[in-house]
């Protein structure tokens, strides 16, 4: 029992931690904004208390446009939110305004997954696909790419191509020869093309290590 309670309060701790870091807060001045005690809030950040009233939550809530979650779960919550570990969004690795496959662009994306997954990939951003993978990633999936993993031959990758007119990005599964680099597309669609670049017009941006259904983001 005391095990159980001491994880759900670092769950909420860390929420409360990472309301005062999105809010740029010390511990008096969030104390001071919902009329309650400096060491009341320094004891929900270490656990010392086991649960936040139902009187707090509300007047949090009110003060700072916050859910339920925002407090309360480990993947929606504000410390998941506000490091990454919970929510995955594209664009911030200075992947910039590119398109990505037929038209869909880079722009910012919710995702809650595990904890464990983004322990392992700290440096992941996702990408909602659109059809030119659908063999193997589904149309309005995530796609979660970790630009720290080297791909293997075979495996799927963001990939940046450069041209004389700028550059694009497109996933595919990566052929890689001594000069030539096979992008290939596995695709329902008929239209969608492989691509062959020389591979010095080739940059791999990151590695495709996990995908979640659309029917599973939040």
């Amino acid at each position: 029992m005391f095990k159980k309670n001491s994880v759900a309060m670092s769950i909420v701790g860390d929420n409360i931690r990472a309301l005062r870091e999105r809010e740029g807060l010390t511990q008096q001045e969030l104390a001071d904004a919902i009329h309650v005690s400096r060491e009341t809030v320094n004891k929900w950040e270490s656990g010392a208390i086991e649960s936040l009233r139902e009187r707090n939550v509300a007047v949090l809530r009110n003060r700072f446009s916050l859910t339920v979650d925002d407090l309360r779960s480990e993947h929606k919550g504000l410390a998941a939110q506000l490091h990454g570990r919970g929510m995955g969004s594209t664009g911030l690795a200075g992947l910039g305004p590119h398109a990505v496959d037929s038209g869909a662009s880079i722009s910012p994306t919710r995702s809650y997954v595990s904890d464990i997954l983004w322990q392992d990939h700290p440096e992941a951003f996702a990408i909602e696909m659109d059809s030119s993978m659908s063999r193997v990633l589904p149309a309005g999936c995530l796609a979660f790419v970790d630009p720290q993993i080297t791909p293997a031959n075979g495996a799927i990758v963001l990939a940046e191509i450069v041209t004389e007119g700028g550059s694009e990005l497109k996933v595919r599964r990566l052929h890689l020869g001594s000069t030539k680099a096979l992008l290939s597309a596995e695709s329902y669609e008929a239209d969608v093309e492989d691509i062959v670049v020389d591979t010095d017009q080739l940059h791999v941006r990151g590695t495709v290590f996990w995908y979640q259904p659309s029917g599973e983001l939040a």
